[in-house]
């Protein structure tokens, strides 16, 4: 997933794409609350020109389950089915999730490879004694020291940097990231792509130790 992230920059449709195939391995593994709950994520987050039912979101994200335990589909290149997504959701439910891949190096990326190449880099929920989880198995739980992944560097700057304007968020991903940050009693170390200027400039604001790693 980490190469998937570098890639694409555009943070929205990744997520759709992780999302989503994190609801398929829920599906996988009989857990269908939360199955639901990751496909519908994309659907709830961004604005339709109509209002549309809980209901009917609901089995669109059914039919996206579905659709993935399809093999024909597993063996689609990530264009193909994100593309073809992108449309099914816009036509039926009168939402658009991200951007459409064009051109460049991501367009190359997402052509060269298979949905089902991703699959086995998606982790859900592990077991409650394993010390590397996910933040959603981490909740109600604490450790001396906490290391929490950024995939995207525009999510550290936006959750971390600019924190103050989602304090109240009832974003689900400032929600996740509050929670994975609160588990630490000792350390928490926050893993992100790369330094850049505007997080060297906030650095002593936060108090944060920049140490870099090649």
């Amino acid at each position: 997933m980490k190469e998937y992230y570098t890639f694409d920059s555009n943070s929205s449709r990744v997520k759709v794409i992780h999302s989503i195939l994190m609801g398929y391995k829920y599906y996988k593994n009989k857990h269908l609350k939360d199955a639901l709950r990751e496909t519908l994520k994309p659907l709830l987050e961004v604005k339709a020109d109509i209002n549309i039912s809980k209901f009917a979101l609901r089995k669109f994200a059914i039919k996206i389950i579905e659709n993935l335990d399809d093999k024909q589909t597993m063996q689609k290149t990530l264009f193909d089915y994100y593309d073809n997504l992108w449309e099914d959701v816009n036509n039926h439910l009168g939402l658009r999730i991200g951007q459409k891949v064009t051109k460049g190096k991501v367009r190359t990326f997402y052509e060269n490879n298979l949905l089902s190449d991703l699959l086995p880099y998606i982790k859900v929920d592990t077991k409650s004694d394993d010390l590397i989880r996910t933040i959603h198995s981490a909740k109600g739980t604490e450790f001396e020291n906490v290391l929490v992944h950024f995939e995207s560097l525009i999510d550290f700057e936006k959750y971390v940097l600019d924190v103050k304007k989602y304090l109240d968020s009832k974003e689900d991903d400032a929600r996740i990231y509050y929670v994975g940050f609160s588990r630490a009693k000792r350390n928490l170390f926050i893993n992100i792509p790369e330094v850049n200027d505007n997080i060297k400039s906030h650095s002593k604001e936060f108090e944060l130790e920049l140490l870099y790693i090649n």
